[in-house]
């Protein structure tokens, strides 16, 4: 797809993409200037291949995962506050999807791309024409990717709950 249409490009892609980074960092407003930003690297340099939508969703989950990798580098410690009532269950389902994106980003991204991608939704047709691999091989990778994290995860934090 020609440079001239970025603006259609990004009118079919750009939601898809922000929900997309969204389930890898777990926040809107990083999530949304990533899937931006895809579209600038776009513009600046348009993918040879010609699978444009493969080339965003990879550049938007290459972005995610550093960002996220860049935030574990960065974290400290903080103080955890006295909470009660619903107020731990928020903190309880926090804790929980900050150990998922851990996980996510321990993995090998391709992997990882996988869970994501499937759990937003994206058939596995789909997945495969935006990862470029083979339709028949998907559910293969995706059980792979599966078997990963959940090894992954144990080792971090225990079994799987």
């Amino acid at each position: 797809m020609p440079v001239t249409n970025l603006d259609a490009l990004f009118q079919s892609h750009y939601a898809r993409l922000a929900r997309v980074v969204y389930r890898v960092l777990g926040d809107t407003a990083r999530a949304e200037e990533i899937a931006a930003d895809v579209f600038v690297r776009y513009r600046e340099k348009p993918p040879a291949d010609g699978n444009v939508a493969g080339w965003l969703h990879r550049t938007a989950m290459h972005l995610a995962f550093d960002a996220l990798r860049k935030d574990k580098l960065s974290e400290r410690l903080a103080p955890r506050l006295a909470v009660t009532g619903d107020a731990r269950d928020d903190v309880e389902r926090e804790e929980a999807r900050r150990r998922v994106r851990a996980t996510l980003a321990a993995m090998r991204p391709e992997r990882s791309e996988l869970l994501i991608l499937r759990s937003e939704g994206y058939s596995y047709a789909e997945i495969a024409l935006l990862t470029g691999t083979s339709p028949a091989s998907v559910g293969t990778y995706i059980s792979r990717a599966e078997e990963e994290f959940r090894k992954e995860y144990e080792q971090r934090y225990g079994e799987l709950g």
